[in-house]
C-alpha cells in the first residue's frame, strides 16, 4: 500500500463520505419541511378557498340589489295632507286634525325646527261683546 492510497482511503474518503451524509440530511430536512409546509398549505387553501368563493358571490349578490333598489331619480310623491300633530291631551294620539296640523307646521317654522317644543293644542278665543 502506498501512502497516498491509505490517506486517500483511510483520511479522505470518511470526511467526504460524512459530509455527503451532512449534506443529504440537510437537503431531505428542507425537502421535508417544505413538503409539510405546502400540505398544510393545500389543507388551508382547501377549506378557506370555497368559503372566500360564497362570501364573495354573497357580498356581490347584496351588492347588486342595493344597486337595483336605489333609482337614480329620488322623487317623493306630493303630499296630500301636513303631518299629523303626534301629541295630544295626556301625550295620547289624537285624529287627524287639518288645523292642528297647519298649527304644528306655523311652529316649527317660527322656532327653526326646534323639535323639543311639541305642539299639543290650540285655543280658539271668541270675541263676545
Amino acid at each position: 500500500m502506498t501512502p497516498g492510497f491509505v490517506y486517500h482511503h483511510g483520511l479522505l474518503v470518511p470526511m467526504t463520505d460524512a459530509a455527503d451524509t451532512i449534506a443529504v440530511n440537510i437537503l431531505c430536512l428542507i425537502v421535508c419541511q417544505g413538503a409539510v409546509s405546502g400540505l398544510g398549505k393545500g389543507v388551508v387553501g382547501t377549506v378557506t378557498k370555497p368559503v372566500a368563493g360564497v362570501l364573495d358571490f354573497a357580498s356581490g349578490t347584496a351588492s347588486a340589489i342595493r344597486d337595483t333598489s336605489k333609482s337614480h331619480i329620488h322623487r317623493r310623491p306630493a303630499r296630500v295632507r301636513r303631518p299629523r300633530c303626534c301629541y295630544g291631551h295626556g301625550g295620547l294620539l289624537t285624529p287627524y286634525s287639518m288645523q292642528s296640523a297647519e298649527a304644528q307646521e306655523e311652529l316649527y317654522q317660527l322656532n327653526n325646527h326646534n323639535y323639543a317644543e311639541q305642539f299639543v293644542a290650540f285655543i280658539i278665543y271668541y270675541n263676545i261683546a
